[in-house]
């Protein structure tokens, strides 16, 4: 990118601190380092209502949410949880649980009370619940909970390889493409380098170093998952189930009864499931979390006595 000071080169993150040129030469003139934890992409900073964040997938990217900010009302703060943080690959959590606690401290580094909105899909999912049941036993008022297609049994599914053919897939995925159109060919790094310039994806500016990070946070990720047993919520919770690839013998929201305590609250949408965030279909999603925020529960002035869910935050 040209015409910034002392060629400093801004990064994905940096765009989306300061999404217009001016601003983000503005961010770079003055402190390249980002003014966020470094686990948070801040999609967008401002606003009084509660804020929204969105787990990671099992690839630990988060970026692959930012299609849902334009259907998220312009009250609520976003941001994304990334898996590496500081300490990189080396200092992942080992558990589930490690790591959802974790990252109720990005939360409260963002405002140091609830409620919070959590959205997390696939892998994220998992670790959004675990986070909402810590909220619950910490005594924190509620946000929703918006789950979109994640499997609760995880250990039921047959193993899947984690490899740099199934992360090139991904990123190609994110970017638009179909993913699958590429199974049987052999993905190198140039080529796959050279489609997501030809698409102008943000993805593009990874390096062979950050796919290799990718398939080791992926790695690291599913194994979490294949052991992992999510407890109870007692809260109400969202699930939006995508379409299957094949028959299922039991629906994927009906996996999740057992761990909500309250109302599981099921919608759908047409896509695949590696294809929810895509650019054609975020807006299935997007308008369905926008529906939930904007519900009576969670966007209502402040009452005399709090709501049993989503109350406004304090302050209002």
């Amino acid at each position: 990118m040209r015409g910034f000071s002392a060629g400093l080169e801004p990064t994905i993150r940096n765009v989306f601190e300061a999404p217009s040129p001016a601003a983000l030469s503005r961010l770079l003139d003055r402190d390249p380092s980002p003014s966020a934890p470094a686990h948070l992409v801040p999609f967008r900073t401002g606003g009084p209502a509660a804020p929204v964040f969105c787990v990671h997938p099992l690839s630990g990217i988060s970026w692959l949410y930012s299609g849902l900010l334009r259907h998220i009302d312009p009250g609520h703060p976003v941001y994304g949880i990334q898996a590496e943080g500081p300490g990189g690959v080396a200092d992942l959590p080992d558990t589930v649980e490690a790591m959802a606690e974790r990252y109720l401290g990005l939360l409260r580094a963002v405002r140091p009370s609830g409620p919070y909105h959590l959205v997390g899909w696939s892998f994220g999912g998992l670790v959004a619940h675990a986070m909402a049941v810590r909220l619950h036993e910490l005594g924190e008022p509620a946000g929703s909970l918006f789950l979109v297609d994640t499997v609760a049994d995880t250990e039921a599914g047959p193993e899947q390889p984690i490899d740099d053919q199934r992360i090139f897939r991904l990123l190609l995925t994110a970017a638009g493409l179909d993913g699958e159109r590429f199974a049987s060919a052999e993905l190198d790094f140039a080529t796959v380098s050279a489609l997501l310039h030809q698409e102008g994806s943000v993805f593009a500016r990874f390096t062979e170093d950050d796919i290799g990070r990718v398939i080791a946070v992926s790695r690291h990720n599913y194994r979490l998952a294949r052991a992992y047993r999510p407890p109870r919520y007692p809260g109400d919770a969202t699930y939006i189930e995508a379409a299957a690839n094949a028959p299922r013998r039991v629906p994927h929201h009906d996996l999740w009864r057992p761990h909500v305590g309250g109302e599981l609250t099921v919608g759908h949408t047409p896509a695949p499931h590696h294809r929810v965030l895509q650019p054609q279909h975020v807006a299935e999603i997007g308008v369905q979390l926008r529906d939930l925020l904007r519900g009576p529960r969670c966007s209502a002035p402040r009452p005399a006595a709090p709501l049993p869910s989503c109350p406004p935050v304090r302050g209002w």
